[in-house]
């Protein structure tokens, strides 16, 4: 009897050592009885065609994208928004992002509140998981998204229309849990990765705040700590990054039809 080669999946991105997606992924194959492997590709930016091509014609069945590159691989595929989660299309990868079903899905972990209950959004950073999570709420709700950088207000604001734009700063972080303490604060910047702990934001917790998601995971930042010590609900990342993986079995395994 012919033995069936073990599926290939893969992961991309840049500085991603600290990834549980190869073990998260080795899980779910097991529990659906299925043997592959997970290849990390930690590269540079102009790698990235040579990596999506070499994938292709390996065979493998399906990619995940992480940051820096969401934006770039969704150029590279045609998508419109960053994208996560590649699968074979006819002639080439297809990408979407599971980020906005991650969320919800991690959420509703420790809350039966679905994100749009919440009167006051805050967003503390503007990078490529954004645009998914902005999908996630209504337009009668106050989006406030805290960013380093105006690069991006754009594009955010092609998704979110209303969402107010503001420099990430302890005073405005105050401001905007002044108008409403019953907030849900996610922390969606990468910056607890690179070394910053995010601690000259954490006197504004003092105000309060009805729940906190940090999105980074491993290393949750300082604010992240601090909420939790003043009895705040908080998440970390890994809940999101554990749906995120589901859905992108889903996305590979259980046929186009369900993609939509």
């Amino acid at each position: 009897m012919k033995s069936i080669p073990p599926l290939k999946l893969g992961l991309v991105g840049r500085r991603i050592s600290h990834s549980r997606s190869r073990e998260l992924h080795q899980e779910l194959l097991a529990q659906r009885g299925l043997v592959g492997t997970y290849e990390v590709f930690d590269i540079e930016a102009d790698e990235m065609p040579t990596v999506l091509a070499r994938c292709w014609e390996d065979g493998y069945v399906g990619l995940n994208v992480t940051t820096p590159y969401k934006q770039v691989v969704a150029n590279s595929v045609g998508a419109e928004e960053p994208v996560n989660t590649l699968w074979r299309g006819a002639d080439f990868w297809q990408g979407v992002s599971t980020d906005g079903v991650g969320f919800v899905r991690g959420l509703a972990r420790i809350s039966s509140l679905p994100p749009t209950f919440w009167r006051t959004v805050i967003i503390l950073g503007a990078g490529g998981v954004l645009p998914s999570l902005l999908g996630c709420f209504e337009e009668g709700q106050s989006v406030q998204i805290l960013r380093r950088s105006a690069r991006n207000d754009e594009t955010l604001r092609k998704v979110c229309p209303k969402a107010h734009m503001a420099d990430l700063n302890l005073e405005n972080f105050k401001k905007c849990l002044m108008k409403d303490p019953a907030s849900l604060v996610i922390q969606a910047s990468s910056a607890p990765l690179h070394g910053d702990e995010m601690m000259y934001l954490t006197p504004a917790l003092e105000i309060g705040a009805a729940c906190l998601i940090d999105l980074v995971y491993g290393r949750p930042s300082q604010l992240y700590s601090r909420a939790r010590e003043l009895g705040i609900l908080c998440q970390d990342g890994s809940a999101m990054l554990e749906e995120q993986a589901k859905e992108s079995q889903r996305l590979w395994f259980d046929g186009a039809g369900e993609r939509n």
